[in-house]
């Protein structure tokens, strides 16, 4: 009887595949000194805080990242962006107008529903950039 050549590669394949070991034994070898130590690494941080002068509880949010950034040694940048509702002008104490057209761009870009709200890195946790 003449076996063809491709079933007989198969049959051959398939065997080696069942007498092939799934264990590894040891001793494993492990490789020393790879990468940097993260524990070393400083890292500056950007954090955008969408803001605007009629918000009532912005002022606290701003006092909360100022004290992050004393903590952090000038490894935290702040950015305040005045933007959407609050941050439109008005008369007296609120006539200075902040605003600007990137920052009106990013508060509709990103999706700002409120103010006062933040920004890290612009990273995306859970589905939402905003904190």
């Amino acid at each position: 009887m003449k076996v063809c050549k491709p079933v007989f590669l198969f049959i051959s394949f398939a065997a080696l595949l069942l007498w092939s070991c799934d264990k590894v034994k040891e001793p494993y070898f492990t490789q020393k000194g790879t990468g940097t130590d993260t524990s070393t690494v400083n890292r500056t941080v950007l954090l955008e805080d969408y803001t605007g002068h009629k918000c009532v509880n912005c002022p606290t949010a701003a006092v909360t990242a100022h004290t992050l950034e004393e903590m952090y040694n000038g490894n935290l940048i702040i950015l305040a962006v005045h933007a959407g509702y609050f941050a439109i002008p008005g008369s007296g104490n609120y006539a200075l107008d902040l605003r600007s057209a990137t920052g009106e761009d990013w508060y509709s870009t990103f999706g700002v529903t409120s103010n006062p709200i933040g920004m890290i890195n612009r990273i995306e946790t859970g589905g939402s950039r905003m904190l």
